[in-house]
């Protein structure tokens, strides 16, 4: 098995998001000290992100490294900021990790826009029907209810089932938006949210999407770290901080302290079911043969290749099939209506 040792990164600034991470990683290329990049960037955010940031340049110019002053600072910043910081603060070696970072949140960044620009049409065509189908409920299926009871019609049971969904419709309606704010703010609780995490994650072909996407940016970032010398433990939760997927980032640290435990990393990853059996055994052969950061490169090139493909399928398929169920339902509607009205007019010219 032959595998190339290269690890990808942003070739531009310009390919980056416009976020800490990435601004710290273009001052550290121009050469600037840690405390200037701090104090320009708490200008540059200002609000509270500046007393938290300013801190923290005070704390590095009396002598604590990076990881020390973000610890004792980092309670003052925005949940946000605090997370972008966090892959800098657990690395020493800036130069690796904030490069390593910035492309993880690019591509994060990217397939994010990406996936609900997919999703965008179907979601508002779906609340459009939604709406229409409520506004029936109390304008028009209480006519034909009247219709029905006025001639005492012995109705199908498909027309049954559409005028008892019809009036629990608004209640549905009602609970699904509830469920959906409820979910965006448990998201944001530390240890709910990754609950909430978890539940979207399974969800039928977004969810594999998502997970694809978690593990790519997992041996992208892993695959940097160890190219540069950094020990398993250490790497393991610079990798995590870099993580969009809270659950995966959550596993990673866990493997991390298992490696700290003695254990080598693809021993602690098969410990944990986030981590597909397929990543773990190329992990594992890396480690055996001094090829980790290659064999991570392969895997990160793998599941890219992989996520595209889902992307692709979810662009294919979301949009008719949203289609296809709601001429369905139009057409479940119009046919639960009319019959009975079919059946009275043959019953009355007969």
């Amino acid at each position: 098995m032959s595998l190339t040792s290269s690890h990808q990164t942003p070739s531009r600034f310009a390919d980056w998001p416009d976020d800490p991470a990435s601004r710290l990683a273009i001052w550290l290329d121009q050469r600037l000290p840690l405390p200037q990049m701090l104090r320009a960037l708490a200008e540059e955010q200002g609000g509270r992100a500046a007393a938290g940031l300013g801190l923290m340049a005070d704390r590095v110019e009396a002598g604590d490294d990076l990881k020390q002053a973000f610890a004792a600072a980092q309670d003052k910043l925005p949940r946000r900021l605090r997370r972008q910081l966090a892959v800098a603060a657990e690395s020493d070696d800036l130069r690796t990790a904030l490069p390593a970072a910035t492309a993880a949140n690019a591509s994060s960044a990217g397939l994010t826009l990406e996936t609900l620009a997919i999703l965008a049409y179907p979601a508002i065509f779906l609340a459009a029907v939604l709406l229409v189908f409520s506004l029936f409920s109390y304008v028009v299926f209480p006519e034909f209810c009247a219709i029905f009871n006025d001639f005492g019609l012995d109705l199908p049971v498909m027309t049954v089932v559409l005028l008892n969904a019809g009036a629990a419709l608004p209640g549905i309606v009602l609970t699904l938006f509830v469920l959906i704010v409820a979910a965006l703010i448990l998201s944001r609780i530390p240890g709910v949210g990754r609950w909430v995490h978890w539940l979207a994650t399974a969800a039928p072909l977004v969810g594999r999407l998502w997970v694809s996407f978690g593990h790519q940016s997992f041996s992208q970032l892993l695959s940097a770290y160890t190219a540069a010398g950094m020990q398993a433990p250490q790497a393991l939760r610079a990798a995590a901080a870099g993580l969009a997927d809270r659950n995966l980032a959550h596993a990673t640290r866990l493997v991390a302290r298992r490696c700290e435990a003695g254990e080598s990393i693809a021993q602690a990853m098969a410990a944990s079911r986030h981590f597909e059996r397929s990543l773990t055994a190329l992990v594992h052969w890396g480690e055996k043969n001094g090829q980790l950061p290659a064999a991570l490169t392969e895997a990160s090139q793998t599941y890219w290749i992989q996520t595209r493909h889902l992307v692709q399928l979810v662009q294919r398929v979301v949009p008719p099939l949203t289609f296809a169920l709601v001429i369905g339902a139009v057409f479940f509607s119009v046919l639960a209506l009319f019959l009975p009205l079919v059946s009275l007019v043959q019953n009355l010219s007969g």
